[in-house]
């Protein structure tokens, strides 16, 4: 709850006071490179932020990214702990000197209605398969101080931040990161002068440094946010599941939780695994080694979608994300595959 807090407070203010950002953007094409080499305080910092946290119900990943000559960056993913794909806010910082050579972080954030922030969930774990935003449209949040010790950094902002809710109209935050994890604080000051809420630290413990991305010979680029249990599911098994597909542009194909005109609801999509199933191969190919209750990305190269043709309104060679969550298998062979 207190990192949902910190960086709703700390955008509602700090895109109140600077507004849209002006600078152009560095291209269209996807995480560039050839960024400025950092110095040894600000590789100090990315490497000490770089890492998944959890505490709260809550959960926090953050990851280096290139974004060519806007300085060295990170990308953090934060929400609540088992809807790794349903993030509830994303925001990129980026590291710069200014004000006598001080070392900030610049915080910019997709806005809601940018179809492209769909498509860079994971950006995290695998930057390199995620398209660059274009930076006339996001929101320039604002500016932290960046304080780098031998075994920590320290974020923290020099003005309060202007809030209005549980008896606060200003905030503060400090948050410290090393590597056992993070202290999270975050005060609200009443009127009076006087702390309304959250007074001491909240902590976030660093979760085990282990990869969530495959990269397949096929070419299919898997981020397993959640391995789930049990038997994985392998072609000619049945397998239950929502899913969503998005271009990799972030227009969104599909939602199988969006219920069919006149339905109470939407019911979970029901298909055998099966390379000539009227699915793509990819779609397929991507479910292969899933466990019940988990929840993966994958990203699809144009080969094993809709290839040179494409298909309305998919364009040619064009490159497909998608979302599963898994909710069940039936091993077909041992059974009936229409006996579910």
């Amino acid at each position: 709850m207190f990192i949902r807090l910190l960086l709703i407070a700390l955008s509602l203010a700090l895109l109140s006071a600077e507004g849209r950002v002006s600078t152009a953007s560095a291209g269209e094409a996807g995480i560039g490179h050839g960024p400025p080499s950092p110095d040894t305080d600000t590789e100090r910092a990315i490497s000490l932020l770089e890492g998944r946290y959890a505490g709260d119900g809550q959960f926090l990943n953050v990851g280096r990214v290139d974004l060519m000559s806007l300085g060295p960056a990170v990308y953090l993913e934060s929400g609540r702990f088992g809807d790794p794909l349903n993030p509830r806010r994303q925001q990129f910082w980026i590291f710069q000197r200014r004000d006598g050579d001080q070392l900030f972080a610049r915080i910019y954030e997709p806005p809601g209605r940018l179809n492209r922030r769909n498509v860079l969930i994971g950006a995290w774990a695998a930057p390199d398969y995620m398209i660059r935003p274009d930076y006339r449209e996001l929101d320039l949040l604002g500016d932290v101080r960046v304080e780098v010790s031998s075994n920590s950094v320290r974020f923290s902002n020099e003005h309060p931040i202007a809030v209005d809710f549980d008896g606060a109209v200003d905030a503060y935050f400090d948050v410290t990161i090393d590597e056992s994890g993070a202290a999270w604080g975050f005060r609200g000051i009443g009127a009076e002068g006087e702390i309304a809420w959250g007074d001491d630290p909240h902590l976030m413990e660093r979760l085990p440094d282990e990869s969530i991305t495959t990269i397949r010979d096929n070419g299919l680029v898997v981020l397993d946010f959640v391995t789930g249990e049990g038997i994985e599911a392998e072609i000619r098994d049945s397998v239950a599941l929502h899913w969503r597909a998005y271009l990799i542009t972030g227009q969104l194909l599909h939602d199988s939780r969006t219920p069919e005109p006149g339905a109470s609801g939407a019911n979970p999509f029901i298909r055998e695994l099966r390379l000539d199933n009227g699915m793509p191969q990819g779609w397929n190919l991507g479910l292969t080694g899933m466990k019940v209750n988990g929840k993966r990305r994958v990203i699809v190269p144009p080969h094993l979608a809709y290839g040179p043709e494409g298909r309305a309104p998919i364009p040619p060679n064009a490159w497909i994300v998608y979302d599963f969550d898994l909710m069940s298998i039936k091993d077909n062979t041992t059974g009936d595959p229409d006996d579910w």
